[in-house]
């Protein structure tokens, strides 16, 4: 494991998340101390409280102002359960199928396997207003 020395914080932290993986540490990145592994977990002192997820090949991201509006994320068999819609969603999806969301299609940024990552950012406000018409 190699050891992150901070010298004047995020400036100095060395990436080890590739491209689409890229840490957002909100304020904590000063605390840092972390270490990644060869599945890029991390170990924060002191500031792991403000990173909302650890990420290798399976686990769930959970993302900054876009966890409290979602319910789920997919598991093996692709279930979705948004914040305010799964009410209204009139059908759960199996491991094979793809999402196809009416018109929010547009708004979701990933079609989703059991390893593939979540962002949804500012689609939540356009899905609520898709769902309603259902």
């Amino acid at each position: 494991m190699e050891r992150i020395q901070l010298y004047e914080a995020y400036s100095t932290l060395w990436s080890v998340f590739n491209s689409t993986e890229r840490i957002q540490l909100y304020g904590a990145y000063s605390t840092l101390r972390s270490v990644f592994n060869s599945m890029e977990r991390i170990q924060l002192y002191e500031a792991y409280s403000t990173l909302w997820s650890v990420f290798n090949s399976t686990e769930r991201i959970q993302l900054y102002e876009a966890y409290s509006t979602l319910w789920s994320v997919f598991n093996s068999t692709e279930r979705i359960q948004l914040y305010g819609a799964y009410s209204t969603l009139p059908s759960i999806f199996n491991s094979t199928e793809r999402i196809q969301l009416y018109e929010a299609y547009s708004t979701l940024w990933s079609v989703f396997n059991s390893t593939e990552r979540i962002q949804l950012y500012g689609a939540y406000s356009t899905l609520r207003s898709r769902f309603s018409s259902w």
